[in-house]
């Protein structure tokens, strides 16, 4: 947590590994924190000097983290049906706050429930009917984190959350998030501009013979179409042409339960920036406009982002009147409890303006 605060001057933090090793000892109680780094991991946590410095020795995070979006649960020193219940309750409260108000507040509860059910594992401090449960949660927060660190670019912490969710889920036989990490991955690639390794990760699944509902292949033929926009071809309409078919029908009882977000305003949002990317300036923003009108209120993440992209089409394509509306209703909008979320999310991945509009 406080090992990506950037701002620091680089002496402050030794080599990634012993930062990790440090770290995760302060966790579990074993060590103290030099006075130094104490503003950093306050802030990092989202706590006060005063609340840091109280900590003894092998407290659980949770007892120090106030005043955050999400109230975390208690976990027993050995985890029962009660702890799970707790576990999966605490994950869909972070999925839902994550689309309401966005990520920036979400990080430092995010990685301490990890860290914590992590610990519980990790000891066989759970009964044996269990563990499984355990560990497919584990796995499930863990990739949950990882869009957190995503959604407020923390590019190292976004890799290893992926990484630490293909290995819990995969011990666990949890196709599910094992596909949806896979798919946070190339996104994550595409978006540093590792496109070789986004279209990698995207095929491999396409082409494995994996038997996928229509609306994750849709999913990844939609990740497909973003790549190869990336990268000028223009058979990414067709991949958007191929997911809208096969989300024609929408989601169905064997779709997993994290596909609720892939609807046609997602795929509007994600085919529109595609068609920015080709040069169809016009085309995008007719998208752009019909995925951000289709975004509820409340949705706070959402009606950023949507109206956001919207607006600076319309800026760069010259159309003022219209980029006037766009911006009367992001005036309006209560973007979120982070200031620094919006920051990220405009900045995140924009195109240049095309060169030869449409």
């Amino acid at each position: 947590m406080a090992r990506i605060n950037t701002d620091l001057p680089a002496p402050v933090w030794p080599p990634i590994r012993q930062r990790v090793t440090r770290r995760a000892r302060w966790e579990r109680g074993e060590r103290g924190i030099r006075t130094r780094n104490e503003a950093a991991l306050a802030g990092a946590l989202g706590i006060t000097l005063d609340q840091l410095r109280r900590v003894p020795s092998n407290i659980e995070l949770t007892e120090v983290i106030e005043d955050q979006a999400i109230e975390l649960p208690s976990i027993s020193d050995y985890v029962d049906d009660a702890d799970l219940v707790s576990l999966h309750q605490a994950r869909d409260e972070l999925v839902r706050l994550d689309n309401e108000i966005g990520a920036g507040g979400l990080i430092a509860p995010a990685s301490t429930l990890l860290a914590v059910a992590r610990h519980r594992l990790r000891n066989g401090a759970v009964r044996p009917h269990l563990e499984r449960d355990l560990i497919a949660i584990v796995g499930e927060v863990a990739e949950i984190t990882g869009w957190l660190a995503y959604d407020t670019e923390q590019h190292d912490l976004v890799r290893t959350m992926n990484y630490e969710a293909l290995h819990w889920s995969r011990l666990v036989g949890d196709t599910s998030i094992e596909l949806l990490t896979v798919q946070n991955a190339a996104m994550h690639a595409s978006l540093n501009g590792h496109l070789g390794e986004a279209h990698l990760l995207i095929s491999k699944v396409l082409e494995s013979g994996t038997q996928l509902t229509p609306v994750v292949r849709g999913m990844f033929l939609m990740r497909l179409g973003r790549i190869l926009a990336q990268r000028g071809d223009w058979a990414a309409i067709a991949a958007f042409e191929e997911a809208r078919s096969l989300w024609a029908n929408g989601p169905t009882d064997t779709d997993p339960t994290w596909a609720w977000w892939l609807d046609e305003r997602e795929l509007l949002w994600q085919e529109a920036t595609a068609r920015w990317d080709l040069g169809q300036a016009t085309q995008a923003i007719e998208a752009f406009e019909r995925s951000a009108s289709a975004v509820p209120p409340a949705e706070v993440r959402s009606v950023f982002i949507h109206w956001a992209h919207l607006l600076r089409a319309q800026l760069a394509a010259g159309a003022r009147t219209d980029a006037e509306h766009s911006a009367a209703v992001l005036l309006r909008s209560p973007i979120t409890s982070d200031p620094a979320a919006p920051h990220h999310w405009y900045k995140r991945s924009w195109p240049q303006p095309p060169t030869s509009p449409k």
